[in-house]
């Protein structure tokens, strides 16, 4: 019976451990330049080009940029997104292209592993 006990708790830490050592291997991906998180939208409506600059200091994998785009009292109208795959420590400009709605002002914009 002890010995059951044992291997269970051995077999939760090794699964446990495993998660812990997949994460350390996604991409980590963060914008470049904090300023470009945020922007004003007031004179484009229509077809709109918003870009970053992305650097993943994580493994190589999957990255997504998320668009989000605003009104004026800052509620989410819409939100984009776009996927890539990057290197480790590559460094790429990510541009998503929208359709914008009229009441678009602001949009914010961030960065996660795809997963």
């Amino acid at each position: 019976m002890a010995n059951r006990k044992i291997l269970l708790g051995l077999l939760i830490a090794s699964v446990a451990v495993s998660g812990c050592v997949q994460g350390l291997r996604d991409p980590d991906p963060v914008l470049v330049n904090p300023a470009e998180r945020n922007g004003t939208l007031d004179i484009l409506q229509g077809e709109t080009s918003v870009s970053a600059d992305v650097r993943n200091r994580g493994y190589a994998g999957g990255v997504r940029m998320y668009l989000s785009v605003l009104d004026r009292n800052g509620t989410v109208l819409e939100e984009f997104d776009k996927s890539v795959s990057m290197d480790q420590n590559e460094t790429r400009r990510i541009t998503i292209t929208a359709n914008v709605s009229e009441n678009a002002r602001n949009y914010r914009l961030r960065v996660a592993p795809v997963g």
